[in-house]
């Protein structure tokens, strides 16, 4: 399990790194929601969870999506479905998407600002996120950093919700 945590928080910590103007493109909504996000790239961790620790099987994953992520998500051609390829995809996230924008919706709400603070929570208390949960923490972890200071807390929950606030109140 320490293995599939530390593969994990490596794509994470690689991914918040990355400058918004970089681009990697892709069209790959594995989950089928309609929005390319977190959760997609954190199939492909799955998937190459399941091939570097044998015993590790996700829940996440059908047949039909393994081979689907098998055929179209090796996105730096090495053969192989790794982080990168994920890391990759949450790139083309970043640069597609506005800050805050965890969902990918391409709407800043309640929604978002209520996955940031439960991320700042988790992290504050130590809690590990289920591998259901993971694509929302690399949502948040690509798109979080609302106010652009380095540092995804509370305080880009507060000023994303002020924004929502502003823009849907109707000024007379």
């Amino acid at each position: 399990m320490k293995k599939c945590i530390s593969l994990f928080t490596a794509a994470l910590l690689a991914v918040s790194a990355i400058p918004m103007t970089t681009s990697a493109k892709t069209n790959d909504d594995f989950n089928g929601d309609g929005l390319e996000n977190g959760f997609d790239a954190n199939l492909i961790i799955e998937m190459h969870l399941e091939a570097a620790i044998p015993e590790y099987r996700s829940s996440l994953l059908t047949d039909e999506l393994r081979y689907r992520i098998e055929s179209t998500a090796d996105y730096n051609g090495d053969g192989k479905i790794n982080t990168t390829d994920s890391t990759l995809l949450l790139i083309g996230i970043k640069h597609d998407n506005k800050a805050g924008d965890i969902n990918c919706d391409g709407i800043l709400d309640g929604r978002d600002a209520s996955a940031i603070l439960s991320y700042y929570a988790k992290r504050a208390v130590g809690k590990e996120y289920s591998a259901e949960e993971r694509g929302l923490e690399l949502g948040v972890g690509t798109l979080g950093d609302y106010d652009g200071n380095s540092t995804i807390d509370a305080r880009d929950a507060s000023e994303l919700l002020r924004t929502y606030v502003e823009a849907s109140t109707v000024k007379n």
